[in-house]
């Protein structure tokens, strides 16, 4: 449950990421000291909140870098192409994201969401209107982003 909390840092607003840690420090077993010495050394010290925060933006998620990288890949098709090569890629690459352009202003819309991905954005949206009218507090919230964030595991392991 700990580290479920611990993902699910980066959906809460900037102000309440340090207290919300701190509690979790606190209620946490003696055994966990190592994490949390590594979760503050380096993503609170070494890494500023603000960089990993994503409780304001509306994509929360690398995919679409993933995505692009490995269409671009797949576009390039060699492990270690010249430069010849690789300028023609990219000049297909703009020819593509002009394409997208003109399609995108012209009203087309993007892949539409998954059922799953319309749930969990119900489920943050949801559990930021009532942590912002003050019906849960801080704790709850965490608690309630952390099943949004992971799944549990253990229950596929125990049906076995």
């Amino acid at each position: 449950m700990i580290c479920r909390k611990l993902m699910a840092l980066p959906l809460l607003p900037l102000n309440d990421v340090k207290v919300a840690l701190e509690d979790l420090k606190d209620d946490s077993p003696i055994t966990l000291r190592d994490l949390f010495n590594y979760f503050e050394n380096f993503w609170m010290a070494d890494i500023p909140v603000h960089l990993w925060n994503v409780s304001d933006l509306q994509i929360r998620t690398n995919n679409n870098c993933e995505g692009w990288h490995n269409r671009f890949n797949i576009r390039v098709n060699k492990h270690h192409p010249n430069i010849w090569h690789f300028i023609n890629c990219l000049k297909q690459e703009e020819v593509y994201f002009r394409h997208q352009i003109i399609q995108m202003r012209a009203g087309a819309t993007g892949r539409p969401k998954t059922k799953r991905t319309n749930c969990v954005q119900r489920r943050i949206t949801t559990l930021t209107d009532h942590y912002a009218n003050n019906e849960i507090n801080l704790g709850e919230y965490l608690d309630g982003l952390s099943f949004v964030v992971a799944k549990d595991k253990t229950k596929k392991i125990n049906k076995k």
